[in-house]
């Protein structure tokens, strides 16, 4: 079985590209409305504008959610391979988790928004129905529904939530 973490919030503890999005909102607003109306309020280009012309300058490691990482690592011998699977644009991925060594391989948002249902068709057509999630918002709630497994970073702790979708 294959293991699937997500990024935002869940693998880090902040979401990148909702501080930038503020950020930009807020210092640059001109700038803010021209990009939306310019990329036609396409979601994936937006993401891709502001997270590549956003330089980050600094050491990200500590923005590493380490009961996340703890948890892989105290599990990894129970799957065959432990992927990152993101909505986050892959270029930004490649860059901010250049030397990452957790994860066999990294995925990331390119022409389509992997969030949600868009994910989970991802990762079905990839890999198939056997795989463990694990991830901590609501967008989440197809795949720990449809995985194998399903754990929900929230307040400190990793929860299995899987009985939780099944009882329903």
């Amino acid at each position: 079985m294959i293991c699937i973490i997500d990024f935002d919030g869940t693998f880090f503890k902040n979401d990148f590209f909702l501080e930038i999005f503020y950020k930009t909102f807020l210092n640059r607003p001109i700038y803010f409305i021209k990009l939306i109306f310019n990329k036609k309020f396409n979601k994936i280009d937006i993401k891709k504008e502001l997270l590549i012309s956003h330089n980050i300058n600094y050491d990200v490691d500590f923005l590493i959610n380490n009961v996340v990482l703890n948890w892989i690592i105290e599990n990894k011998n129970k799957f065959t391979h432990i992927y990152l699977v993101s909505a986050t644009p892959i270029i930004f991925l490649h860059k901010i988790l250049k030397n990452q060594t957790i994860f066999d391989e990294i995925f990331g948002s390119d022409e389509i928004n992997l969030a949600g249902y868009a994910k989970l068709n991802f990762i079905l057509n990839k890999w198939g129905p056997d795989f463990t999630y694990v991830g901590n918002s609501n967008a989440d709630i197809p795949l720990f529904i449809s995985s194998r497994e399903a754990f929900k970073f929230t307040k400190n702790k990793i929860i299995n939530v899987k009985s939780i979708f099944n009882s329903h």
